[in-house]
């Protein structure tokens, strides 16, 4: 699990097409690396990832086919920059909002305003989402726990203060860029349960007491 606070950006060196998908060789920093192993996960641009090799500051993560085809991550070209999230440790501090690593669409930056030093997004998105979608509530753009504003049918605003611009990919973007988004999970949980409960109260009995 991870929480969206991006501490470190990494630069992609080189990819390599495989069968099942696409390897990345992404280097990063002394600092970020310390303590990272084969088999550790990575949330790279928001998608969880696991590392298969390391040689000093770079390592190599694999993306499978099915990765690819819901994310951006193998669109992403040679030394672009990457936002870079190790997994939570058992004792870590918790400080964004319970992100998987897992994205369910991309979005599209539709603005990208500066207002004074604060970053405004405007981002679209699939509108079969926004049932998971409230004002000042979570979402994961590429990986960043962000809150939402301006929630209104298949867009959404964000707002970025200058160190989340200063730690984090987003102070490239551009107008047209698609980026990977990863709704709250507890939203899911809420939506699921809500859906299940309803289901669970009809009965043929109950649909002939109303006149069905």
């Amino acid at each position: 699990m991870f929480t969206g606070i991006i501490s470190h950006r990494g630069t992609l060196k080189s990819t390599r097409t495989l069968s099942a998908g696409k390897e990345l060789s992404i280097d990063s920093d002394n600092d970020f690396i310390q303590n990272v192993h084969a088999g550790d996960s990575i949330a790279i641009n928001g998608v969880c990832l696991t590392v298969t090799e390391i040689r000093s500051t770079l390592f190599t993560v694999f993306a499978s086919s099915e990765t690819c085809l819901k994310s951006t991550i193998c669109h992403l070209n040679s030394n672009c920059q990457v936002n870079m999230e190790k997994a939570l440790p058992a004792n870590g501090r918790f400080n964004g909002h319970f992100v998987q690593g897992h994205i369910d669409c991309t979005g599209s930056i539709l603005a990208c305003e500066k207002q004074d030093m604060v970053m405004k997004l405007t981002i679209s998105y699939p509108i079969e989402y926004s049932m998971y979608m409230v004002n000042k509530g979570s979402v994961a753009v590429d990986g960043v726990s962000v809150t939402c504003t301006e929630v209104i049918k298949d867009t959404f605003s964000v707002y970025l203060i200058p160190e989340t611009q200063k730690r984090t990919v987003f102070q490239f973007s551009r107008i047209g860029d698609s980026v990977n988004l990863e709704f709250d999970i507890l939203a899911k949980y809420i939506y699921a349960q809500k859906n299940t409960t309803l289901q669970s109260s009809l009965s043929v009995e109950k649909l002939k007491k109303w006149g069905y």
